[in-house]
């Protein structure tokens, strides 16, 4: 939800305005020398949100705050919360363009994104990395859309085979199509019903040939096979139709 994820970003902000986190910062500033010319949190962060200026040196302070972070476990929680407010636009828009993708798991990623963030600020190889925000942001929306990509798949294979959305989208499916679907409907004349199914699954729900065939009871593998099995069947009937309308009906006679 936004407000609660708005609210995390005050609830961090709040945080970073406490004496205890300015006297981390200071810590920070002696044995990491590129914090060390800020006085302050907020000047840290004034520098970095400023337009112009230097680039490089501004991704050079997020990697001082990562190494920070990764050194000292004293300082780690405001070296961490220091990061999130300096990336959160593009940790905003890694959450509405997850959030998008997967409504049914909005309520959960802001606990996910930032758990994610956290852990990868923590990993993250500096010796061989340079381009330290892009990689904290595409790392954390990579891993997370798998994550999210593999409970949708396994959600989907373990939905009863009677329940009522699959069984809509199978009735759906066995309904006569309409007129402007003719076209398909053509070509799907003759085919099993299953290798029918499979086809309008993949053409008209959009679905994968893997996601079809899982729920039609089919394994990957078959699920594939039938899908070339039933094109390689209408392309053959697609040839003999042109090839009759071009001797004008007498193809075979």
């Amino acid at each position: 939800m936004r407000a609660s994820w708005s609210a995390l970003h005050a609830s961090f902000t709040r945080i970073l305005n406490r004496s205890s986190s300015e006297t981390e910062f200071q810590l920070m500033g002696k044995t990491h020398s590129e914090l060390a010319p800020f006085s302050s949190i907020a000047s840290l962060m004034e520098h970095q949100h400023a337009h112009g200026g230097d680039p490089a040196a501004r991704f050079r302070v997020v990697g001082a705050l990562v190494a920070a972070a990764q050194s000292d476990q004293r300082y780690r929680s405001t070296a961490h919360l220091i990061v999130i407010a300096l990336l959160w636009p593009g940790l905003d828009a890694v959450f509405w363009r997850l959030s998008r993708g997967f409504p049914a798991a909005r309520d959960d990623l802001p606990a996910d994104i930032l758990a994610r963030f956290g852990e990868a600020i923590l990993v993250l190889n500096l010796d061989r990395v340079t381009a330290v925000v892009a990689t904290l942001l595409r790392n954390v929306e990579r891993d997370l859309r798998r994550d999210l990509i593999t409970a949708r798949v396994i959600a989907e294979a373990l939905q009863p085979i009677d329940d009522a959305a699959v069984e809509a989208s199978i009735a759906a499916l066995a309904m006569p199509m309409s007129v402007e679907q003719t076209g398909i409907a053509d070509c799907l004349e003759g085919l099993n019903p299953k290798d029918r199914q499979l086809l309008c699954r993949v053409f008209i729900l959009g679905e994968t040939q893997e996601e079809a065939g899982r729920a039609l009871g089919l394994s990957a593998a078959a699920a594939r096979k039938r899908y070339q099995r039933a094109l390689a069947n209408i392309r053959s009937k697609q040839k003999f139709r042109s090839a009759l309308s071009h001797s004008g009906g007498a193809v075979g006679l």
